[in-house]
């Protein structure tokens, strides 16, 4: 057996153990972190399991997780068996009781993890056509300028006043160039949640040049500029060596992947 294999076939144990011990958390306090907030982990008393949802009593504020509806996809991390774990799941309010919908994605956080950072830098991005149009002129596209929440080697979060779909891809322009980052670089959207102000915190992640080829068609990469492929595996370990020896005083949790290597 690949040791690709291996980790699936592992993965899929350890959610399989996670959903049957789920009853075990009834009347223990168990902390949430969302990825796609930024801020401290919600903390909840478990007051009652069925299958694989939790209705929750919140311990202390609950105006962050208030923002969610049942169609919000997010991702939650706990503790579990010694184990830092991610999964994806839905956090909504019913009847005036907060829930929490497991998924059926689990990712074990330690297999990857890239270290975020609370630090704004000013960013260009512009979506990509859906359909086989030529997107070679970069210029033509339309571009929108923000500012990063958070950035990682592997991803990054921004603020935009339009709700982007998920799996969609950005064309985008970091300026932080100094630290590593290049001038052109092409991210899929992970999430988009909605904020107190009406705009929606938007998490992408970087494409590596080495993947390029799961997220487009041969006849897409070859009219997509050549720039936007310099950011490689290489490239990102050197960035992280970057973003740690710059602002390793404020970091602000790690990045958990869906089920793409980040």
């Amino acid at each position: 057996m690949s040791a690709t294999m291996l980790d699936k076939q592992n993965s899929k144990e350890m959610y399989d153990s996670l959903i049957n011990s789920l009853n075990d958390f009834i009347g223990n306090q168990i902390s949430i972190s969302i990825e796609q907030l930024r801020g401290g982990p919600i903390n909840a008393i478990v007051k009652e399991v069925v299958k694989n949802r939790l209705k929750l009593e919140l311990v202390g504020d609950a105006t962050a997780i208030s923002q969610f509806s049942v169609e919000q996809e997010v991702i939650t991390r706990f503790e579990f068996k010694n184990q830092q774990l991610s999964v994806n799941g839905r956090v909504y309010l019913q009847d005036d009781e907060y829930f929490l919908e497991l998924g059926s994605v689990f990712i074990p956080t330690n297999r990857r993890r890239f270290t975020r950072y609370n630090r704004s830098f000013s960013v260009k991005c512009a979506a990509l056509p859906q359909q086989n149009s030529n997107p070679t002129r970069v210029n033509r596209l339309r571009w929108e300028e923000t500012d990063s929440l958070n950035i990682s080697c592997g991803g990054i979060m921004i603020k935009l006043p339009t709700e982007l779909n998920n799996e969609s891809y950005l064309m985008l322009n970091i300026e932080a160039t100094d630290l590593g980052f290049p001038s052109l670089m092409i991210g899929q959207v992970r999430y988009s949640i909605a904020t107190d102000d009406i705009d929606y915190n938007i998490g992408i992640e970087f494409i590596p040049s080495e993947h390029k080829e799961k997220h487009f068609p041969s006849m897409k990469i070859k009219r997509l500029p050549r720039e936007a492929f310099t950011f490689d595996v290489e490239k990102r370990k050197n960035i992280e060596l970057i973003l740690k020896d710059n602002f390793s005083r404020n970091p602000i949790g790690n990045d958990s992947g869906n089920t793409i290597e980040r």
